[in-house]
Parts: C-alpha cells; sequence; structure tokens
C-alpha cells in the first residue's frame, strides 16, 4: 500500500471543488489535459479516465418551493483509480463548502446517527447521506473490490471523507484517510472508534490558525489525536482567515504542502504545549509572551489546560457518557460545570480552573479582570460562549473568503 504524498492530498483536496459547476467529462478532460486552473500542467495521482463523479445535497430538507433555493443538488466529488504496484487503489475526494446551502449544512450542529452507529453532525451527515447510495453503485461498478481507498477533502469536504471512511471501513474496505482544514465531525466515541479502526492511516493536516479546524466545540472531536495530526504553521501568529485557504498565493495549506517533493515529516511541525502536570498555565503564557488577542498558540494552551483539569478529576470519561448526548445539557453548561468541579476540589484546581478562564479573557481581548475571586458556573460559562461565539465568526469569515 502507497500512502499519498501531502502534494498529492493538497492537489486533489483543492481542485475537486471544480466538479461542482463541471461535467464528469469536462473533469476528467481537466485531468488529462493537465489544464487545472490551480495546477497547470500537474499530473493526476489518478487514471482520469476513471473518474466517475457523484452528487450531494446541502441546505435545508423539506422545505417549501418558495424556499427551495435553500437546498442544493451539485457535483460533491468523485472515485477515481490509481495503480500502485499492481494493487488498484481508488481516491475518493470530496469538496468543501462552495455555495449557500453548503453554509446551512455546517451550521446544521444538531446529532445523528451516522455510520458505525455513532453520533456525528447532523449537516455533515445528512449531506453524506445524500450520495452514500450512488457512492455503493460506483464502488459495485468497479469490478474486483479496491484494494485501498484513499479518502480526501478540504473543510466540509474533510468532514465528509472522515464518513466515507467510516462506512467503507464498515464494508470491509482498507482504507486511509486524509483531511485539510476539517471541522471536527463526530462526538468522542465516533472519533475514537475511526481513529482505533484505521490504526494509523488518518493524516490530519491542520494549520495551527485555521478557525475552521476548531469547530464544533465540545463535545466534538478528531479522530485523529496522536501521532497523526500534522499541525502546520503558514505565517503569522493569529487565528485568521487566510489560514484555511488552498489558493497557492495565500498563507494556508498552499506554503506546507504544495511542492511534490514534501514528505510528511516535512510538514510536522512543534506547538507550544503545558508541560507536566505540575505546571501552570500562567508559566506557559509567559513563553508566549505579548500579542495573545487571538493567538493560535494560547487557543492551544486553553484546551490543553482544560483537558488537565478534567483529568484531574477523572472528568474525561463524562465525553463518553449517554447523560451528555441525550440533550439534558448545553455543552458550554456541561464544560463549565466539569471546570466549576474542579474549582470546588481544592484550592489549587480552583486556581487553576481560575487561571483557564482568565486566558481566555486574554484571547478575547477582555483582560484578566473579569475573573472574580469567586468563580461562578455563570462566569465560567460565559466565558466559554463568548470563546465559542468568537471561533464560529472566525470559522465562517475563513469558509467564505476560503480563496
Amino acid at each position: 500500500m502507497m500512502i499519498l504524498s501531502p502534494f498529492e492530498v493538497y492537489f486533489l483536496a483543492a481542485s475537486v471543488y471544480q466538479i461542482r459547476v463541471q461535467s464528469q467529462p469536462a473533469m476528467q478532460r481537466l485531468y488529462e489535459k493537465r489544464s487545472n486552473v490551480q495546477f497547470p500542467g500537474i499530473k493526476a495521482p489518478f487514471d482520469p479516465v476513471t473518474l466517475n463523479a457523484f452528487k450531494g445535497r446541502t441546505g435545508v430538507r423539506f422545505t417549501p418551493q418558495s424556499l427551495q433555493f435553500l437546498t442544493a443538488s451539485t457535483g460533491f466529488g468523485f472515485l477515481a483509480r490509481q495503480q500502485s504496484l499492481g494493487a488498484s487503489e481508488y481516491v475518493l475526494v470530496t469538496r468543501g463548502t462552495d455555495i449557500a446551502p453548503d453554509w446551512l449544512s455546517n451550521l446544521n450542529v444538531g446529532v445523528a446517527m451516522g455510520p458505525s452507529s455513532k453520533l456525528v453532525h447532523a449537516g455533515f451527515n445528512d449531506t453524506f447521506n445524500s450520495y452514500r447510495t450512488q457512492l455503493d453503485t460506483l464502488l459495485r461498478q468497479v469490478g474486483p473490490p479496491p484494494a485501498v481507498i484513499h479518502c480526501v477533502g478540504h473543510s466540509l469536504g474533510g468532514a465528509l471523507a472522515n464518513l466515507n471512511a467510516a462506512l467503507l471501513h464498515e464494508r470491509g474496505y482498507r482504507v486511509c484517510l486524509y483531511t485539510l482544514g476539517a471541522p471536527r465531525v463526530g462526538h468522542y466515541p465516533f472519533a475514537q472508534d475511526l481513529e482505533s479502526k484505521l490504526k494509523g492511516r488518518v493524516y490530519r493536516v491542520a494549520n495551527r490558525f485555521d478557525p475552521v479546524a476548531m469547530i464544533p466545540v465540545f463535545p466534538y472531536c478528531h479522530a485523529a489525536v496522536k501521532d497523526d495530526t500534522y499541525i502546520t504553521h503558514a505565517g503569522g501568529n493569529l487565528i485568521n482567515f487566510e489560514a484555511h485557504s488552498t489558493d497557492p498565493n495565500k498563507p494556508g495549506y498552499a506554503v506546507p504542502m504544495n511542492h511534490p517533493n514534501k514528505t510528511w515529516a516535512d510538514i510536522k511541525q512543534p506547538m507550544v504545549r503545558v508541560g507536566a502536570f505540575n505546571e501552570t498555565l500562567d508559566d506557559s503564557i509567559k513563553i508566549l509572551g505579548a500579542g495573545l488577542l487571538f493567538s493560535g498558540q494560547l487557543l492551544v494552551l486553553i484546551g490543553q489546560a482544560i483537558y488537565k483539569l478534567c483529568s484531574k478529576i477523572s472528568q474525561t470519561a463524562l465525553l463518553t457518557t449517554q447523560r451528555f448526548f441525550d440533550g439534558c445539557a448545553e455543552a458550554m453548561d456541561r464544560l463549565a460545570e466539569m471546570l466549576m468541579v474542579c474549582a470546588t476540589q481544592s484550592f489549587i484546581l480552583k486556581e487553576e480552573a481560575k487561571a483557564v478562564v482568565g486566558a481566555i479573557m486574554k484571547f478575547l481581548g477582555r483582560g484578566g479582570s473579569v475573573v472574580a475571586d469567586q468563580l461562578t458556573v455563570a462566569v465560567v460559562r460565559w466565558a466559554l460562549s463568548q470563546l465559542t461565539t468568537e471561533l464560529r465568526a472566525k470559522a465562517t469569515l475563513a469558509i467564505t473568503r476560503r480563496y
């Protein structure tokens, strides 16, 4: 089995967007003639003749005729064969957000039962279900079952690639998963199950300042949480919309990946991390120095500090409990409660919980003075909700200005 290179993944994830406006024959000619607008002269890592496109639906379901503009069925991806060491391998590529109805699917953050009977993002799942029958048909038509299927996508396309990989593994296929700037797709059981099944064949690339890769927030999780995550840095220090871009002329995913000689080891870069459990968040923040407003590194430290606190009180198990998934509590409320449990356990944990809320205030540019001596659930909930609102706003801008 051959692993796709970073450049091949970038090429596929960026070029598939044209399938929304191009017919299947046009896409085949585009790849055959190496006339792709973004990649002139570049040979596709598959046989263009074998390209089979499929359509997907996004938007709001069951709308009256007057609101049909909120729903769209458009080209969403393709399946194509590549040959590697004599083994028949296929690429399954899905596009990201490109038109208004796609937005409505992104915003539908309710939960639904996805592949593997695990809870996933309802909007992503609706789009996935709209083409899965077509995908089944295409796979039956290829002849002998593929030796490997490489699932690839950027942004919303990366979310769909997660669902594709989960379904195909259930069907008995050997799967590799590659995503760029993908949002979180499912709750912890889905992420853990998929990562376990793929056993190291997950290549999640996230620009450390890409806001899209940071949503939806808790309790949604990325499937790759260990060494399969490739955090890249393409300039700057602030969370910004250009970090999500696939444009070769912008500091998004082109900088670390748009070169044929790049390897996976080349694009992995170290992050500032919270150290041992006895190291405080304030100590870690001092390493960052000034410029904490919307700092991507500070946001990483906040997330790690919250995880450490939850681990100390054995609350991480709450991520998998039915109570958390049955609608009895909003995500931010539950996380606020967990931080408050920390604050009531001991003086040390209370100070650490206050430091987390203070760091959130610094990230938002509101200063640490907002955090009162007596931390309350209301204060924590407010801080977390403000953080979520800002991340969603920046992610919205990033997807709007993808190019």
